[in-house]
């Protein structure tokens, strides 16, 4: 247990009818809520010097063992509580706010808990939970200097290297250490940060409101679990008794908790509500990612209305918070905070367990990203220029469906004497139906293309719509073939018999045959490829906004896997159908020369149709399992996290 040590630790101007606070000599500022007594104002430097406790000192029913820390508002002691014999943290301050009775009212494993309070002589004696920690802000500096990226396990070396002493067992903070030893730097941050919301969100049901929160009022036991402290800034929104403060820390406030601190601003201090809160650990989670504050704390000596007016308008500009090179990548944790640090309180986080929600997504979609890219079985150059492999995958099967059928026509179908009409029938339907079918896929592709190298910068709406185009890619492909083939099953016929090329019933069945065979195997293999682009490239590159990542990938993968269920079943009919129109064709309705084709032509369509059906196996099994890290009850596979 600390006390709080921030330089610009500021008490409330109470601008409101108050006089302008003072600046002591460390740039502490302090006042009192209007109609209180300025004479209970705690001096300048007194925490440090009031009380002057030495180890085995008394004080009531307390032996001193040592100092824990000093701040603004008193003293914290490591003390022996003699009637109970255990060891305490000991808070010895001024007899103002009511830190007490705030702490009493709230039970949350990462707030430290009050045990009792006493007043004696004008001093307030707040007995609370010893736990064997160390300041974030003396971690986090230390990390920072050795490595801005630090992981969770260099959090807990950190700790490990700057404690002697041991730690009581206990399994609950076991668990989060383990947890904690194998994130990496965004993760170890997020989950820093989820801990602190939670317990944020908890005050903030009992109706405490911290308005101090900082890196500075933050524990880190030696197990690596976060504990938020210092409650002397906070506010139950209960009617007072006596004096009570109100302030914060300059660089940590919001701009509504700015303008209710400046003496002329027309704000008020119940401006200052629980997403101004949010705000506050929003800029802690933005320094431990980048460890440094967000906004910078101007020290030109200006008055200080116009300092306060100068940093609020900063935070509504955004000015340099996202200047840190972290932000090209970290697109996900970069959401929640854009969120939670918004200038304006109503477009924050509805609450603080909604921003530690989103902070527990951000892990969790950040971990499923990853396992995708694991699962990406395309080479890198096809990762790297998806829209070409995309076209690819549409127009290779079609070529092949084409490469059947002509052959087949020719054969069975189209007499020898009527090719060149034939071949100027497949010229004019191309020249019909594929600017049709082009079209289609421009009007399917083109949005995302337009956005897609800029999607970094999308907004999460934005984001959401390409996701929602992308996954819908699959049946497109399906009805862009049946576009592309169904009305050859009557144009050809048609205009055969038209030209009066003496096109016979038999013909025609087989002509519907050739069609059905060719337009199966674009169809299959169009939604096969783009399903499996979809699943390894698209989809996972689309994620930005991790706040309720799990429920809608659940709902996007479903439009995926619904057609991956058939495509092995249709790949398989296409060397069956060959099969069988290879054993019903006669040999006696063809020339020797004619017959041969045949058979060779079948039996190549049997072999790679059944290769393409091993090809489609596999495919369809790597596609679900990549699906399968973003919605594992719908892939039917069990979850590895």
């Amino acid at each position: 247990m600390t006390a709080d040590r921030d330089p610009q630790h500021l008490a409330d101007p109470s601008a409101r009818g108050a006089s302008m606070p003072s600046v002591g000599a460390a740039g502490d500022i302090y006042a009192t809520q209007p109609g209180s007594s300025a004479g209970s104002r705690p001096p300048a430097g007194a925490a440090a010097d009031q009380f002057g406790l030495r180890p085995g000192d008394l004080l009531d029913d307390f032996q001193v063992i040592d100092t824990l820390g000093r701040g603004s508002f008193g003293t914290v002691y490591l003390a022996w509580q003699r009637s109970l014999g255990r060891q305490v943290a000991l808070k010895v301050s001024a007899c103002t706010g009511q830190e007490g009775r705030t702490l009493a009212r709230l039970d949350h494993p990462h707030i430290v808990s009050v045990y009792a309070e006493t007043v004696r002589d004008g001093l307030r004696l707040l007995c609370m939970q010893y736990v064997p920690s160390l300041p974030l802000d003396d971690l986090l500096r230390r990390l920072v200097e050795r490595s801005p990226a630090w992981t969770g396990a260099e959090l807990l070396a950190a700790i490990d290297g700057s404690h002697a002493g041991a730690a009581e067992f206990d399994p609950a903070q076991l668990a989060d250490r383990q947890e904690l030893a194998g994130l990496d730097h965004v993760d170890a941050v997020c989950f820093v940060g989820s801990r602190l919301a939670d317990a944020l969100g908890h005050a903030h049901r009992q109706g405490v409101l911290h308005r101090d929160i900082k890196a500075g009022n933050v524990l880190v036991s030696l197990y690596g679990r976060p504990l938020l402290v210092d409650f002397n800034m906070a506010d139950s929104r209960v009617p007072l008794e006596g004096e009570s403060l109100f302030g914060g820390t300059l660089p940590c406030m919001a701009p509504e908790h700015l303008d209710a601190f400046n003496p002329t601003e027309p704000a008020s201090p119940s401006a200052v509500t629980d997403r101004s809160d949010q705000y506050s650990l929003a800029v802690l989670v933005h320094e431990l990612a980048t460890g440094r504050l967000p906004f910078d704390t101007p020290t030109d000596g200006r008055p200080l209305p116009e300092l306060l007016r100068g940093m609020a308008a900063d935070r509504r500009g955004c000015v340099g918070l996202w200047d840190d090179p972290l932000w090209r990548s970290e697109t996900g944790l970069k959401t929640v905070l854009a969120r939670a640090l918004a200038p304006r309180p109503e477009d924050r986080w509805p609450s603080a367990d909604a921003f530690a929600t989103a902070l527990r997504d951000t892990i969790d979609m950040r971990r499923t990203l990853a396992a995708a890219r694991l699962r990406n079985p395309l080479p890198a150059w096809c990762t790297a220029h998806p829209f070409a492999t995309l076209v690819a995958a549409g127009v290779l099967p079609n070529a092949v469906g084409s490469a059947v059928n002509i052959p087949y026509n020719l054969l069975r179908i189209v007499p020898a004497e009527h090719e060149p009409t034939f071949f100027r029938l497949v010229n004019a339907y191309n020249l019909l139906v594929y600017p049709i079918c082009m079209a289609m896929l421009w009007a399917v592709v083109w949005p995302v293309y337009l956005r897609w190298r800029r999607r970094g910068g999308c907004p999460p709406d934005d984001m959401r719509e390409l996701r929602e185009r992308v996954v819908r890619w699959p049946r497109w492909a399906a009805r862009i073939a049946v576009v592309g083939w169904l009305p050859a099953a009557v144009f050809f016929p048609t205009m055969l018999h038209w030209c009066d090329c003496g096109l016979e019933w038999s013909r025609v069945g087989h002509f519907l045959v050739s069609i059905g065979i060719s337009g199966m195997i674009a169809l299959t293999y169009s939604m096969l490829f783009v399903a499996c682009l979809v699943a390894w490239v698209f989809y996972p590159a689309l994620w930005r906004d991790p706040s309720g990542f799990r429920q809608r990938a659940a709902r996007d993968v479903a439009s995926v896997l619904a057609p991956l269920k058939v495509l092995p079943f249709l790949a398989g009919a296409i060397p069956l159908v060959a099969a069988i129109l290879m054993v019903s064709a006669s040999p006696m309705s063809f020339t020797a020369g004619e017959y041969e084709a045949f058979r060779l032509l079948t039996t190549a369509l049997i072999a790679g149709g059944m290769a393409g059906f091993q090809l489609a196996v596999t495919a369809t099994a790597s596609a679900r399992a990549a699906l399968a890290v973003f919605a594992p009850e719908r892939a039917g596979e069990r979850s590895s996290r």
